[in-house]
Formats: C-alpha cells, sequence, structure tokens
C-alpha cells in the first residue's frame, strides 16, 4: 500500500475570542505587509450577510481565493457549528462566525484536492488557534511561521465539470453543483488572481449586493458562487453576469441602480405614509377643536372619525406600497434579454 503524500501549509484564522472583537488570530510571516488586504478581501467577499450562516441550507460557506500567487483555502461558519467549546463569546451569550483556512505559498496549479476534502473536518483542527487566545484581554502577535503537516487522503470520484475563470464576469451555480466546483478547482487551481465561494443565500449576497440594471454588476469581485437551487431563477447553469463598473454606466443608467442599490425600499414608503397620516391628523385635530369651541357634539365627533379613519386608510395603504415595494426586490426568474452580453466560453 503506498504511503500517503504530504504538504506543508500554514495556519490562517480570522475570529473574535471571549472579549476581543474581530481580527486576525493566525497568519504566516510572509504574508504581514499584505495583511490588511487579505482581511479586507476575507470581510468583503465572505463574511457579508452573516445571519445566512443560520440558515441550515448555508450555515458553511467554502472558500478558495488566489492572492499574489498565495492560496486560501477556507471555511466560514458560526463558531457553534463547528466547534463544542469556546464557541459563543461575551461569556457565552453571544455566537459569532469565523474564518478558518489553511496557506498554500508559491502555488503551481498541480492538484492539492486530495489534502482538501470537502468535509468541516478538514478545517475543524485549526479552531485550536481560536481556543489558545480564547481568554486574552490584550490582542497577541498573529504572526508566525508556523506550518501544519497535511497528509493526502483518498477522494471520491470527481464530477467533471468545465470551470473557467473570467476576470470580468461573476458565474454563479446552484448549490448542488458545491463539491464537483470545489473538486475542480482544487484539481487544477488557476494561474491567476480569483475567487470562488460556495454556499451564498442569494445572487443578491454572491454579487455584493450590487445589482445593477438586466445582467450586469457593479464591482463584483467573486468568481464563481453557489447558490441554494430554491433560489436559483435561471434555466442556464451556470448563468453569467458581466462585471461591470459603476462610474462606466451611462448618466441615465445610474437613477435606476441607486434605486434598486437601496437595502430598505419600505423606509421610501414609510416616509409617505408618514406625511398622509400626518395630515389627516391635523386636519381631523382642527376639525376637532373647532366642534369644542363651538360645542357642538357634532362635529367633534366629525373631527375624531376623521382622525381615525384617516389613520386606518393610511396604515392599509401603507402595507399594500409596502408589498409592492418588497415584490420589487424579490428575486425573479430572468429572461433571456437579446442584449445581453455573450457569456464566457466554458470550453476548453
Amino acid at each position: 500500500m503506498s504511503q500517503p503524500k504530504k504538504i506543508n501549509a500554514a495556519p490562517f484564522v480570522l475570529s473574535r475570542t471571549n472579549s476581543i472583537d474581530y481580527r486576525i488570530l493566525s497568519m504566516p510571516n510572509s504574508l504581514k505587509s499584505t495583511a490588511n488586504d487579505i482581511r479586507q478581501l476575507i470581510e468583503i467577499n465572505f463574511l457579508s450577510s452573516p445571519n445566512s450562516l443560520y440558515d441550515e441550507e448555508t450555515q458553511f460557506r467554502w472558500t478558495i481565493f488566489q492572492f499574489n500567487k498565495v492560496l486560501f483555502i477556507g471555511l466560514v461558519g458560526l463558531a457553534h457549528n463547528i466547534s463544542d467549546v469556546n464557541n459563543r463569546c461575551n461569556e457565552g451569550t453571544r455566537p459569532f462566525y469565523v474564518y478558518l483556512g489553511y496557506v498554500i505559498e508559491n502555488v503551481s496549479n498541480e492538484s492539492v484536492i486530495e489534502y482538501f476534502p470537502f468535509s468541516v473536518d478538514t478545517f475543524r483542527n485549526l479552531y485550536l488557534y481560536i481556543n489558545s487566545k480564547w481568554d486574552e484581554v490584550v490582542e497577541s502577535e498573529p504572526y508566525s511561521s508556523e506550518t501544519i503537516i497535511l497528509e493526502s487522503k483518498p477522494i471520491s470520484t470527481i464530477e467533471q465539470i468545465k470551470i473557467r475563470i473570467e476576470e470580468d464576469w461573476t458565474l454563479i451555480y446552484p448549490d448542488s453543483k458545491m463539491e464537483a466546483i470545489w473538486q475542480n478547482i482544487l484539481s487544477n487551481p488557476p494561474e491567476n488572481n480569483f475567487i470562488v465561494c460556495l454556499g451564498m443565500a442569494t445572487e443578491e449576497d454572491a454579487l455584493q449586493s450590487t445589482m445593477a440594471t438586466k445582467e450586469d454588476v457593479l464591482q463584483s469581485t467573486i468568481n464563481i458562487a453557489t447558490i441554494p437551487a430554491k433560489n436559483y431563477h435561471y434555466e442556464e447553469i451556470p448563468y453569467a453576469f458581466k462585471k461591470i463598473k459603476k462610474e462606466e454606466l451611462p448618466e441615465e443608467a445610474k437613477p435606476i441602480i441607486e434605486e434598486k442599490l437601496d437595502k430598505f425600499p419600505e423606509k421610501r414608503v414609510f416616509e409617505k405614509a408618514k406625511e398622509k397620516t400626518v395630515a389627516f391628523l391635523g386636519f381631523g385635530t382642527v376639525i376637532t377643536l373647532a366642534g369644542a369651541i363651538l360645542k357642538s357634539v357634532y362635529i367633534v365627533v366629525i373631527g375624531g372619525s376623521i382622525i381615525v379613519i384617516g389613520g386606518s386608510l393610511t396604515a392599509i395603504d401603507n402595507f399594500l406600497k409596502k408589498d409592492k415595494e418588497e415584490e420589487k426586490h424579490r428575486p425573479k426568474k430572468r429572461p433571456n434579454h437579446k442584449d445581453k452580453p455573450p457569456p464566457p466560453d466554458l470550453g476548453e
């Protein structure tokens, strides 16, 4: 029986501890000069919309990215779904998320999949870097030259799918392709920088909530992502989104985009409803006061009725308009627009 192969990988852990907020807990000395860039990349692309980590379907995000010829392979999840100890901060009252990753420097495009099976257990041992600093009250140095020796493990048959990393495109797959993408990327890592995040909740999360008009995307950096099948509204697999920069859009398109980027559409509806409510209350109050001055019970009743009926009608109007606003922002099946740019060629 052949001996397992071995590889050296450095730990990269981003988390919080019991009383100190999120920070890098462990990373290679050699990456010290780019620590802030790497942390920002992880936080922007993998740690957005953390509430979806409470959903069983999206409780983990499987991440692979390459940054300046350094390969990062990691897992994002809530601490209590990974470890049985030290998994809630503030003396056990508050859940938190973690990024547990391995770093391989001077990477080539040789296969590394045999060292990183698609399993939470692949990353669970990295939790020791959180445990070791759990009780810190002053931040310690995260940089070290420590490496972990990983042994190869048998890999199940890999489903072959055509994947190409395209700088100007984001490709979104249903989550049924998660393990196949993981295996194919790690079997032949692309030569250039790339970002893969498997297990996002919605297309908006995968695209950094920067939807523009039609199939265009504003400044998204993820190259490949997966979302649950229930949120996948496209016939094509994968569905390709073209990346464009906001400043490159025609002026007439920008107001539409700003409208789509508004994360709280109900706020505008609420403001309008508030104006109507104030108007009804004001008018009804004036009538009621007039009735009181004239000592007319009938006028007082009419004024009170205006206040009650006006407030009720405004509340109903507010509810209906809010529902319409939310309907606009719900994911819908997108037709194939004739002016959609051609997707990248996924052939060899």
